[in-house]
């Protein structure tokens, strides 16, 4: 997807004129210490403009689907969860594809026309393998969270010194099945 998005700015112009002003910036920084490149200088000022605003898409996509009081991220991330085994990108989290894969499993889960309570619902969840990878990611990404981490384990993995860190861990877990309960309920009573 981000490529996508990458090739579709490439053709604007104004995009165009960015890299130009920023490979002339990166070109001017090394003036006078030896020999420039100017193949590498635009290459790394596409790259730099291009992900910035790509990633600039995607944070205000991303304020956009909270700005209704619900959190479609944590849909697409579920959605993320089923599709892949890699880790997301913030692109990712706001990607209609894996909104609609997240909100299908997630609508599945709450049995349609049936009201699942959240009792249910939480014991489901020790279930499904996405659902313990969203519930991990998002335990390792919240900055609130005791387990807050800036780089990853690539499987979302966590070690436990001892029983007692495990069940801390499974106290956390349960309040953010909790809280992604609460999320998806009011996404599906909408």
């Amino acid at each position: 997807m981000r490529e996508l998005i990458k090739q579709k700015l490439r053709e604007d112009p104004r995009v165009k004129r960015l890299i130009e002003l920023r490979a002339y910036e990166i070109y001017s920084a090394r003036k006078g210490e030896g020999e420039s490149d100017a193949v590498a200088d635009w290459y790394a000022a596409e790259k730099e403009v291009l992900d910035g605003l790509v990633d600039l898409l995607a944070e205000t996509q991303s304020f956009a689907w909270r700005a209704d009081g619900c959190d479609r991220t944590l849909v697409a991330l579920v959605g993320w969860m089923l599709a892949s085994c890699d880790l997301p990108s913030q692109a990712d989290l706001v990607d209609a594809r894996y909104y609609t894969i997240g909100l299908s499993y997630l609508t599945g889960m709450f049995e349609v026309g049936a009201a699942l309570d959240e009792e249910d619902f939480i014991r489901r969840f020790g279930n499904s393998p996405a659902i313990l990878r969203t519930i991990a990611y998002k335990l390792l990404t919240s900055p609130e969270s005791p387990y807050y981490s800036q780089i990853l384990p690539p499987d979302l993995r966590l070690e436990f010194d001892d029983e007692a860190g495990l069940n801390k861990y499974l106290e956390q877990a349960e309040l953010q099945a909790r809280a992604i309960y609460a999320e998806v309920r009011k996404l599906l009573v909408q």
